[in-house]
């Protein structure tokens, strides 16, 4: 037989790889959609803060009548089940009541953000046929000129509506439903929208509040750019726990700025990417008044020297986490310890409850612990896909029998598992590159120069 052929993974270690992992689908609670966890928090506890700004601070009971007046917006719009709303959103209460009210008509939330080049944004309302976009009351001129629905949000506006849930009631959202799309870059030259279930969402999603420990004493810092997945931690993990979100000022950020909004809001979480770090840890100015409590950090390397540094300054618990957009915010995480001599590089972490982990080889077979080979992802919260691209689709979401009956998605990276099912990252197996967190396609840019050229 052909040397690739050949079955280097031993019985054990085969029959260890595809049985492992737990999954949280079998509770209820588990996979409801986020926006009805919300609402019975907000049932629960109308009064307590919901989320707070340097202008605007909202109570669970105001946030959740914000967002059913823009619902019935949407609805008097045309907008309806399974129908995809794009938003560009300075960072603030309008986010959160955008993200409630899409999903609460059981359409799918695609958030921009701010400072998109035009071009783009026109190929992203395009490629994904979102039937409206809901701006700021203070609407960017570049964004008059769009074509298609625009709806403006002003908070002020919607507290003053009368309130009206009737239309809303008989609405059903179904964990399979799709929760959310984000755009990456596309190696055909064109982002590409990735559409995540409800399903996935909430399942990631209370895998953090379960590992984290949120509790409605919780407060995020929403430092995060709405189009990067890890907003969706800041954003929606404290209010589906009773806790609240706090939003600094619009813009981008200074590293060096943030830990003062995380005194001023007495934050306790929030996400980071690495290159970002040294500098935060440089703006610490009273570490004796932060509340910080836990953080992830992902997107990018996680040196061992900065995150031991961050422990030591922060007191936080620092979670090292790994995942492209397509398997829902991240797919592994390794909590950072200051005592670690095992490891001379640190860890992505070990799979999430619904995730599975594998490396194979080009043949798709499955390689054993301490081998690198690509790493594949699987389990329940692996999105559904990219949205109208079949070949895409087929390309990196493929069917390994010998594995799994369900869709295996090919990250591009290079890895291995250690005996103990810790994903150890090794590279890339393509020309991806990433740039303070975000994924970037070499293709993209090329197609864009080759278009300058043309015209």
């Amino acid at each position: 037989m052909p040397v690739s052929s050949l079955d280097i993974c031993s019985s054990a270690e085969r029959t260890r790889q595809l049985t492992a992992g737990i999954s949280l689908a079998e509770n209820p609670q588990a996979v409801l959609p986020f926006v009805k966890q919300f609402e019975q928090r907000a049932l629960l506890h109308p009064k307590s803060n919901a989320c707070i700004s340097a202008e605007v601070k909202l109570t669970y009971s105001e946030l959740l009548h914000c967002s059913n007046q823009l619902a019935l917006q949407l609805l008097a719009n045309g907008v309806g089940k399974g129908d995809i709303v794009a938003f560009v959103l300075d960072k603030g209460a309008e986010v959160l009541i955008a993200q409630l009210a899409i999903t609460q008509i059981g359409a799918a939330f695609l958030p921009n953000d701010v400072e998109i080049p035009i071009t783009r944004l026109e190929l992203i309302l395009s490629e994904s046929q979102s039937k409206c976009l809901l701006v700021n009351n203070n609407i960017d001129s570049r964004f008059k000129a769009l074509d298609g629905t625009q709806i403006t949000i002003n908070v002020g506006s919607l507290l003053k509506e009368k309130a009206s849930t009737a239309q809303l009631a008989d609405i059903t959202v179904e964990p399979d439903l799709c929760a959310y799309v984000l755009f990456t870059s596309g190696t055909t030259g064109k982002p590409k929208g990735v559409a995540v279930s409800h399903r996935a969402l909430s399942l990631r999603l209370s895998w953090i509040c379960e590992k984290w420990s949120i509790t409605s004493t919780d407060r995020s810092l929403n430092a995060t750019q709405v189009n990067f997945d890890p907003a969706l931690i800041e954003l929606l993990t404290p209010i589906i726990r009773g806790g609240s979100v706090a939003f600094p000022p619009p813009g981008r950020l200074l590293p060096e700025a943030l830990p003062a909004y995380l005194v001023q809001f007495n934050a306790t979480m929030m996400a980071f990417v690495p290159s970002t770090l040294t500098r935060f840890l440089d703006g610490i100015k009273q570490p004796d008044k932060l509340k910080l409590r836990v953080c992830c950090c992902g997107g990018e390397i996680l040196s061992k020297e900065i995150a031991v540094r961050f422990i030591k300054q922060t007191n936080a618990i620092l979670y090292n986490v790994y995942g492209p957009t397509e398997a829902t915010i991240f797919a592994s995480s390794w909590q950072v310890k200051l005592n670690d001599d095992n490891h001379k590089a640190m860890p992505v972490g070990a799979a999430l409850t619904d995730v599975q982990l594998y490396i194979l080889d080009e043949q798709h077979a499955l390689m054993p612990y301490g081998v690198v080979g690509r790493v594949f992802i699987g389990g329940l919260t692996l999105s559904d896909g990219y949205l109208r691209q079949d070949d895409s689709n087929a390309d990196k979401f493929i069917t390994v029998d010998s594995i799994s009956s369900h869709p295996l998605y090919d990250t591009g990276d290079s890895g291995w598992l250690d005996t103990d099912g810790v994903l150890h990252f090794s590279g890339r197996n393509d020309r991806q590159i990433k740039l303070r967190g975000y994924r970037i396609e070499l293709n993209e840019i090329e197609n864009s120069l080759l278009h300058l050229l043309m015209v």
